[in-house]
């Protein structure tokens, strides 16, 4: 029985193994971090004891945001009313953008779901970008008449 009600019903040793792969780079303050959704962090990838996690990252308009230190290379965390100079702003791009591959696996789907679905989303917008082009043109073209 692999699924009841929905819900997964193999153990972690019973799923089928997902290969491995590189995990996607970010980088922040000129520093490349790992993303790694299935352990909801950021990496870095010269010091892997460097780790920056996901939790309690602020999210507005679908980009996540946090204050970087650049002098320890991780999150700041002492408050924001005066900022040192060596802190600065970071804005994440949403998940699905950073690692659509993780994120799919976090939640069980195929590793290509969220790049289809952004493709096919672009795709979509293709035609009706041309026919607005194209009614552009026409109005342009009657107009100089």
């Amino acid at each position: 029985m692999e699924q009841y009600m929905g819900i997964d019903a193999l153990s972690k040793k019973e799923k089928p193994e997902q290969e491995t792969r590189d995990l996607p780079l970010f980088q922040i303050g000129g520093t490349d971090f790992f993303v790694d959704i299935q352990q909801h962090q950021l990496r870095e990838k010269d010091n892997p004891h460097n780790r920056m996690t996901l939790g309690n990252v602020k999210e507005e308009y679908g980009f996540s945001f946090f204050y970087y230190d650049t002098l320890t290379k991780n999150r700041y965390h002492d408050g924001t009313a005066d900022l040192p100079e060596r802190v600065m702003l970071i804005i994440l791009p949403s998940l699905k953008e950073l690692d659509p591959v993780g994120l799919a696996r976090k939640h069980g789907l195929q590793d290509n779901h969220y790049e289809n679905r952004r493709d096919k989303r672009i795709a979509e917008s293709l035609p009706q970008l041309r026919q607005s082009t194209t009614n552009r043109q026409k109005q342009k073209s009657t107009k100089i008449k």
